[in-house]
């Protein structure tokens, strides 16, 4: 299992957020523009590297039972370590930007 030190990990917090950004501006600003759908998977792409390294880095024992409920839930966020929460993190934001892609791509289509 890979260990990251906190400060590796605000590193890489930064990194990750940073990644996104220049997805989002295309969204915004060129949603047309033919490299758009480029841009958004390179801060995915990053975003989704990380998220595999800090998962398996994580020490927090993990059960997929405790997934199934909202208390189950509460509970692993609430023993879990700082590379588990980023890799929440950075789930959602390389999933929120796949949702803003594909909410573009449909405006588009449907000349919005």
């Amino acid at each position: 299992f890979l260990r990251f030190h906190l400060a590796c990990m605000e590193h890489t917090f930064s990194l990750c957020n940073a990644a996104v950004m220049p997805g989002w501006a295309c969204l915004v600003a060129a949603p047309r523009w033919k490299h758009t759908r480029k841009v958004v998977f390179g801060g995915v792409c990053v975003n989704a590297v990380c998220y595999i390294a800090m998962f398996a880095s994580t020490t927090s024992e993990m059960s997929f039972s405790s997934l199934g409920s909202l208390q189950g839930i509460r509970e692993l966020f609430q023993r879990a370590d700082a590379p588990l929460h980023m890799a929440a993190w950075l789930h959602y934001l390389a999933f929120d930007l796949l949702v803003g892609l594909l909410e573009a791509e449909d405006a588009v289509k449907n000349g919005v």
